[in-house]
Protein backbone atom coordinates (compact mmCIF):
# COMPACT_ATOMS: atom_id res chain seq x y z
CA UNK A 1 0.00 0.00 0.00
CA UNK A 2 3.02 2.63 1.24
CA UNK A 3 5.44 1.36 -1.37
CA UNK A 4 5.42 4.16 -3.44
CA UNK A 5 5.41 6.26 -0.70
CA UNK A 6 8.75 4.68 1.23
CA UNK A 7 10.31 4.61 -1.89
CA UNK A 8 10.40 8.35 -2.04
CA UNK A 9 11.26 8.40 1.78
CA UNK A 10 14.13 5.82 0.97
CA UNK A 11 15.73 8.60 -2.02
CA UNK A 12 15.31 11.57 0.32
CA UNK A 13 15.96 10.89 3.99
CA UNK A 14 18.13 8.82 5.97
CA UNK A 15 18.26 5.40 6.35
CA UNK A 16 17.07 5.50 9.98
CA UNK A 17 14.11 7.55 8.98
CA UNK A 18 13.16 5.38 6.12
CA UNK A 19 13.12 2.57 8.81
CA UNK A 20 11.21 3.68 11.39
CA UNK A 21 8.15 5.26 8.37
CA UNK A 22 8.52 1.68 7.02
CA UNK A 23 8.17 -0.03 10.78
CA UNK A 24 5.60 2.74 11.41
CA UNK A 25 2.88 2.02 8.51
CA UNK A 26 3.39 -1.81 9.24
CA UNK A 27 0.81 -1.25 11.76
CA UNK A 28 -1.83 0.13 8.77
CA UNK A 29 -1.73 -2.21 6.69
CA UNK A 30 -5.10 -1.93 4.87
CA UNK A 31 -4.37 1.69 4.42
CA UNK A 32 -5.26 3.68 7.53
CA UNK A 33 -9.25 2.93 7.47
CA UNK A 34 -11.00 4.15 10.23
CA UNK A 35 -11.30 0.86 12.32
CA UNK A 36 -7.85 0.67 11.73
CA UNK A 37 -6.43 3.58 13.02
CA UNK A 38 -9.11 3.45 16.10
CA UNK A 39 -7.58 -0.48 16.65
CA UNK A 40 -4.25 1.20 16.99
CA UNK A 41 -5.18 4.00 19.33
CA UNK A 42 -7.10 1.64 21.56
CA UNK A 43 -3.82 -0.80 21.81
CA UNK A 44 -2.32 -0.91 25.53
CA UNK A 45 0.86 -1.89 24.27
CA UNK A 46 1.97 1.37 22.30
CA UNK A 47 3.31 4.23 24.60
CA UNK A 48 1.29 7.76 23.69
CA UNK A 49 4.44 9.34 22.16
CA UNK A 50 4.98 6.07 19.66
CA UNK A 51 1.02 6.21 18.70
CA UNK A 52 1.33 10.08 17.90
CA UNK A 53 4.25 9.79 15.93
CA UNK A 54 3.21 6.48 14.31
CA UNK A 55 -0.09 8.55 13.09
CA UNK A 56 1.56 11.66 12.17
CA UNK A 57 3.99 9.46 9.64
CA UNK A 58 0.14 7.51 8.89
CA UNK A 59 -1.16 10.80 7.66
CA UNK A 60 2.08 12.24 5.83
CA UNK A 61 1.63 8.99 3.81
CA UNK A 62 -1.75 9.51 3.35
CA UNK A 63 -1.15 13.10 2.04
CA UNK A 64 1.35 11.85 -0.49
CA UNK A 65 -1.66 8.96 -1.71
CA UNK A 66 -4.16 12.32 -1.36
CA UNK A 67 -6.20 10.22 0.38
CA UNK A 68 -6.71 11.70 3.87
CA UNK A 69 -10.48 12.07 4.31
CA UNK A 70 -11.89 15.01 6.79
CA UNK A 71 -12.62 12.35 9.23
CA UNK A 72 -9.52 10.40 8.95
CA UNK A 73 -8.04 13.81 9.47
CA UNK A 74 -9.98 14.58 12.59
CA UNK A 75 -8.74 11.31 14.12
CA UNK A 76 -5.19 11.86 13.41
CA UNK A 77 -4.49 14.98 14.72
CA UNK A 78 -7.35 15.09 17.29
CA UNK A 79 -5.23 12.47 19.26
CA UNK A 80 -3.67 13.70 22.20
CA UNK A 81 -0.92 11.57 24.35
CA UNK A 82 0.23 12.61 27.87
CA UNK A 83 3.89 13.10 26.58
CA UNK A 84 6.15 13.21 30.12
CA UNK A 85 8.88 15.96 29.76
CA UNK A 86 12.09 13.70 29.56
CA UNK A 87 14.71 14.58 32.43
CA UNK A 88 18.33 16.08 31.29
CA UNK A 89 21.38 15.25 32.74
CA UNK A 90 22.96 17.75 35.35
CA UNK A 91 26.38 18.70 35.44
CA UNK A 92 27.27 16.09 38.05
CA UNK A 93 25.51 13.58 36.09
CA UNK A 94 27.58 14.71 33.16
CA UNK A 95 30.57 14.77 35.26
CA UNK A 96 29.87 11.28 36.46
CA UNK A 97 29.95 9.80 32.92
CA UNK A 98 32.69 11.50 31.49
CA UNK A 99 35.45 9.90 35.00
CA UNK A 100 34.05 6.68 33.83
CA UNK A 101 35.40 6.93 30.23
CA UNK A 102 38.64 5.69 29.95
CA UNK A 103 39.24 5.28 26.17
CA UNK A 104 40.04 8.87 24.14
CA UNK A 105 37.91 7.07 21.81
CA UNK A 106 34.62 6.89 24.05
CA UNK A 107 35.45 10.45 25.88
CA UNK A 108 35.01 11.76 21.95
CA UNK A 109 32.38 9.93 20.94
CA UNK A 110 30.22 11.45 24.58
CA UNK A 111 31.74 14.77 23.84
CA UNK A 112 30.57 15.43 20.42
CA UNK A 113 26.95 14.58 22.15
CA UNK A 114 27.26 16.47 25.18
CA UNK A 115 29.64 19.32 24.05
CA UNK A 116 28.71 19.58 20.82
CA UNK A 117 24.71 18.41 20.74
CA UNK A 118 25.86 15.90 17.66
CA UNK A 119 23.16 13.53 17.26
CA UNK A 120 25.03 9.77 17.94
CA UNK A 121 23.96 9.32 14.46
CA UNK A 122 26.41 11.87 13.10
CA UNK A 123 28.96 11.03 15.84
CA UNK A 124 28.74 7.24 14.06
CA UNK A 125 29.29 8.21 10.59
CA UNK A 126 32.43 10.67 11.11
CA UNK A 127 35.02 9.80 8.49
CA UNK A 128 38.58 10.99 8.90
CA UNK A 129 37.98 13.40 5.70
CA UNK A 130 34.98 14.97 7.77
CA UNK A 131 37.85 16.77 10.30
CA UNK A 132 38.60 20.18 9.11
CA UNK A 133 41.17 22.48 10.27
CA UNK A 134 40.19 25.18 13.34
CA UNK A 135 38.91 22.26 15.63
CA UNK A 136 35.79 21.80 12.95
CA UNK A 137 33.31 19.03 11.77
CA UNK A 138 31.58 18.58 8.60
CA UNK A 139 28.62 16.68 9.12
CA UNK A 140 27.58 15.06 5.34
CA UNK A 141 23.99 13.97 4.50
CA UNK A 142 22.73 14.18 8.15
CA UNK A 143 19.22 14.58 9.55
CA UNK A 144 17.30 16.48 7.01
CA UNK A 145 19.29 15.66 4.31
CA UNK A 146 22.23 19.07 4.65
CA UNK A 147 25.33 19.15 5.17
CA UNK A 148 26.86 21.22 8.22
CA UNK A 149 29.86 22.33 9.80
CA UNK A 150 29.96 22.02 13.50
CA UNK A 151 32.29 23.68 15.83
CA UNK A 152 34.19 21.57 18.14
CA UNK A 153 35.33 24.17 20.92
CA UNK A 154 35.20 22.36 24.74
CA UNK A 155 39.10 21.47 25.74
CA UNK A 156 38.36 18.23 27.03
CA UNK A 157 36.59 17.35 23.22
CA UNK A 158 39.99 18.73 21.62
CA UNK A 159 42.62 16.63 24.11
CA UNK A 160 40.32 13.85 23.37
CA UNK A 161 40.19 13.67 19.83
CA UNK A 162 43.86 14.47 19.87
CA UNK A 163 44.77 11.39 21.90
CA UNK A 164 42.54 9.58 19.83
CA UNK A 165 43.78 10.37 16.59
CA UNK A 166 47.58 9.51 17.70
CA UNK A 167 46.76 5.77 18.65
CA UNK A 168 44.19 5.27 15.67
CA UNK A 169 46.07 3.41 12.45
CA UNK A 170 43.45 1.94 9.73
CA UNK A 171 42.67 1.84 6.34
CA UNK A 172 38.69 2.65 6.98
CA UNK A 173 38.20 6.06 7.02
CA UNK A 174 35.45 5.41 9.36
CA UNK A 175 36.53 8.07 12.41
CA UNK A 176 35.48 5.56 15.13
CA UNK A 177 36.43 2.17 15.15
CA UNK A 178 35.78 -1.19 17.32
CA UNK A 179 38.19 -2.87 19.32
CA UNK A 180 38.69 -5.59 16.56
CA UNK A 181 39.69 -2.29 14.08
CA UNK A 182 36.50 -1.97 12.11
CA UNK A 183 34.24 0.95 11.32
CA UNK A 184 32.07 0.92 14.73
CA UNK A 185 28.46 0.16 14.30
CA UNK A 186 25.44 2.45 15.52
CA UNK A 187 23.97 0.36 17.63
CA UNK A 188 27.24 -0.89 19.63
CA UNK A 189 27.75 2.86 19.86
CA UNK A 190 24.49 3.28 21.15
CA UNK A 191 24.94 -0.03 23.79
CA UNK A 192 28.57 1.86 25.00
CA UNK A 193 27.28 4.72 25.92
CA UNK A 194 23.86 3.37 27.13
CA UNK A 195 26.32 0.95 29.78
CA UNK A 196 28.10 3.44 31.08
CA UNK A 197 25.12 5.38 32.01
CA UNK A 198 24.19 2.55 33.63
CA UNK A 199 27.28 1.95 34.78
CA UNK A 200 27.02 5.44 36.93
CA UNK A 201 23.15 4.19 37.84
CA UNK A 202 21.80 6.37 35.31
CA UNK A 203 18.58 6.24 33.43
CA UNK A 204 19.89 7.97 30.64
CA UNK A 205 20.50 7.32 26.55
CA UNK A 206 22.68 9.06 23.99
CA UNK A 207 20.16 11.73 23.00
CA UNK A 208 19.71 12.74 26.86
CA UNK A 209 23.59 14.32 26.39
CA UNK A 210 22.28 16.20 23.05
CA UNK A 211 19.52 17.31 25.23
CA UNK A 212 21.92 18.62 27.90
CA UNK A 213 23.69 20.24 25.35
CA UNK A 214 20.61 22.32 24.09
CA UNK A 215 19.88 23.02 27.93
CA UNK A 216 23.43 23.96 28.66
CA UNK A 217 23.38 26.92 26.16
CA UNK A 218 20.19 27.80 27.98
CA UNK A 219 21.15 28.31 31.00
CA UNK A 220 23.81 30.37 29.99
CA UNK A 221 21.43 32.71 28.57
CA UNK A 222 21.75 32.08 25.06
CA UNK A 223 18.84 33.16 22.97
CA UNK A 224 16.40 30.18 21.65
CA UNK A 225 17.04 31.42 18.39
CA UNK A 226 20.67 30.88 18.48
CA UNK A 227 20.00 27.36 20.29
CA UNK A 228 17.76 26.46 17.30
CA UNK A 229 20.88 27.00 14.92
CA UNK A 230 23.45 25.34 17.46
CA UNK A 231 21.15 22.37 17.49
CA UNK A 232 20.57 22.80 13.63
CA UNK A 233 16.51 22.46 14.15
CA UNK A 234 14.36 23.81 11.45
CA UNK A 235 12.13 25.64 14.07
CA UNK A 236 12.22 26.47 17.31
CA UNK A 237 9.28 24.44 18.74
CA UNK A 238 11.24 21.79 18.02
CA UNK A 239 13.76 23.14 20.20
CA UNK A 240 11.71 23.83 22.53
CA UNK A 241 10.63 20.15 23.69
CA UNK A 242 14.63 19.95 24.51
CA UNK A 243 14.64 22.55 26.99
CA UNK A 244 13.67 21.75 30.42
CA UNK A 245 12.33 25.55 31.66
CA UNK A 246 11.03 25.13 35.22
CA UNK A 247 9.04 27.92 37.13
CA UNK A 248 12.32 28.54 39.14
CA UNK A 249 14.33 29.57 35.56
CA UNK A 250 11.25 31.73 34.87
CA UNK A 251 12.11 33.58 38.50
CA UNK A 252 15.04 33.69 38.32
CA UNK A 253 14.90 35.47 34.58
CA UNK A 254 12.37 37.96 36.32
CA UNK A 255 14.47 38.93 39.04
CA UNK A 256 17.52 39.53 36.75
CA UNK A 257 14.80 41.64 34.49
CA UNK A 258 13.16 43.17 37.74
CA UNK A 259 16.44 43.63 39.55
CA UNK A 260 16.55 47.95 39.43
CA UNK A 261 12.17 48.14 39.16
CA UNK A 262 10.80 50.54 41.86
Amino acid sequence: MFNDYLDEIKITRTSSTYELYGHALKNFPNGGTRNEILKFIENGDVKDTTKKLYLTILGNALDFYNKKTKDISRLITGYRCNKPVEPCPTNEEVEKVWNSLRKPRDKVIFGLMAYSGLRISEVCGLTVDDLLPDHKILLRDTKGKQDAVVPVVHPRVITAMREYLKKRHSRYKALFLSSHKEPIKLESMKMLITRHCRKCGLPYHPHSFRRYFGNTLSRAGVPVQNICVAMRHKSITTTMRYLNINQDDVRNTLERVYANAE
